[in-house]
């Protein structure tokens, strides 16, 4: 009997240190979501956070706000599900070694450019206006669609899972839909 009291008691002190753990975890949980809020958007609206830092008529010109992406092991090309995100603010920040960015130069059309960081020198493979591909949004609120083509041929489509957004960094999660 006297055991089982201990254990008991034993128990009790478990879940009352648990709270303490948890109750850190829980408010670093509600700080993020209520820092970066996943937005909703109809084709218009992400039509216009695609392209918002494109300048008209210069080509890859908007070399400080390009969407990145992961592509260290060729994760861009190979990977079901990506991120692509831009910084908010001026940054030349990056946080992976190899990354593809994407460079609007007009409302409609960007140029793929892959970027190797970490060794030096540094290196970066740019498409020829030539290669340009044409961007067309597809599809209504939660079942948006990204298409890209290039003359008429489709490179490739996406289906947009969300897209999050801070005063620092906006982050598009798409879903690759397979040929």
């Amino acid at each position: 009997m006297h055991k089982h009291v201990v254990h008991k008691a034993e128990i009790v002190l478990k879940i009352k240190l648990m709270k303490f753990k948890i109750i850190p975890f829980l408010l670093m949980f509600v700080a993020s979501n209520l820092l970066s809020q996943e937005k909703k958007m109809n084709k218009i609206e992400l039509k216009n956070l695609l392209i918002e830092n494109a300048r008209k008529g210069k080509f890859v010109e908007n070399y400080f706000h390009p969407w990145k992406s992961d592509n260290t092991d060729n994760l861009y090309y190979e990977s079901d599900t990506i991120k692509v995100y831009k910084y908010n603010t001026k940054s030349y920040k990056t946080i992976y070694c190899e990354t593809v960015d994407w460079n609007f130069y007009n409302e409609n059309d960007f140029v793929l450019k892959k970027l190797y960081l970490c060794e030096e020198p540094p290196l970066a493979e740019i498409t020829k206006t030539s290669d340009s591909i044409q961007v067309s949004i597809i599809g209504k609120y939660s079942k948006l669609r990204i298409k890209f083509t290039n003359f008429g041929k489709k490179v490739e489509e996406f289906e947009v899972l969300g897209i999050n957004e801070n005063s620092e960094i906006t982050e598009i999660k798409l879903r690759r839909i397979k040929k």
